[in-house]
């Protein structure tokens, strides 16, 4: 995963990832560089194809 999302680290155009909220009180709901939905569905789609060749 981190060569096919080298290209959407955080401060890239279309990150994966979250930044920092910029609300504190927002740390729970928003938790920081956890993975958003584009993210999650890029890792699914990884690992659907992964295992479809496997």
């Amino acid at each position: 995963m981190s060569a096919l999302s080298a290209a959407h680290a955080l401060g890239t155009d279309e990150p994966w990832v979250t930044g920092m909220p910029a609300n504190l009180t927002d740390l729970l709901r928003y938790p920081p560089f956890h993975p958003n939905a584009a993210g999650m569905k890029a890792t699914a789609v990884a690992v659907a194809e992964h295992l479809a060749k496997h």
